[in-house]
């Protein structure tokens, strides 16, 4: 149940946080779940965790994260879908990583390190995140180990995952990495756009429609 309610208006239009809020038992199963996937961690710790999120609406369009702000939080999705993609000078766009339910929305590093984003973090449909502060997650960090550990579990798994983008970009062939995407994002075709696909994949728009058409390695 929501306690209260602020609304931040901001270039393309608002963004609601409601704070002072307590998770739902349907919101709390997933991103527990989620989390504890990674690391155990105690009840009492837990609930020091879930005293600090805060729910964030974000309408189609709108940014979570735009390029050239220091990020100062880190998002759980639990509905809708956004595109990470950075964008050059003249307007070209490259997608890194899209996020949908029960995935991380954040520009990591950049919080970290705290420096100006270089990605963008956008809504491709009416999203909801749980958010927490980098205030308080460096409060969990000189708390109890198993918010260290997470951090560090976090860490690895964006490595591991960039690492494998990396390899999939550099060795496979454009009909495998369409594969690829469509094993690790299902049901994602009908989400997103052609042009943000083909981005993803590294390929050209005409390029993906051959894909698509020829029914690659279709079953």
């Amino acid at each position: 149940m929501l306690r209260s309610c602020r609304t931040f208006v901001g270039i393309g239009g608002k963004v609601q946080y409601n704070h002072r809020i307590m998770i739902s038992s349907e919101d709390e199963k997933k991103i527990h779940a989620r989390l504890t996937g990674l690391v155990d961690i105690p009840r009492d710790e837990w609930e020091k965790l879930k005293g600090a999120f805060k729910y964030r609406d974000v309408g189609q369009g709108e940014y979570f994260v735009r390029a050239g702000d220091v990020p100062q939080e880190i998002g759980f999705v639990l509905s809708g879908l956004f595109r990470k993609f950075y964008e050059t000078e003249d307007g070209r766009i490259f997608i890194k990583d899209f996020s949908f339910d029960n995935r991380l929305a954040t520009a990591y590093s950049s919080m970290i390190l705290g420096q100006p984003a270089r990605l963008n973090i956008q809504a491709i449909e009416p999203s909801r995140l749980l958010t927490i502060s980098l205030s308080h997650l460096t409060g969990l960090y000189r708390g109890h180990s198993c918010w260290q550990e997470l951090g560090r579990r976090i860490s690895e798994t964006l490595f591991i995952d960039r690492e494998q983008r990396e390899w999939e970009l550099l060795v496979f062939k454009a009909a495998d990495r369409y594969e690829v995407f469509k094993q690790q994002f299902p049901g994602l075709a009908g989400r997103v756009a052609h042009y943000d696909i083909a981005s993803y994949l590294g390929i050209s728009v005409v390029s993906l429609s051959r894909l698509i058409g020829s029914g690659a390695r279709s079953d």
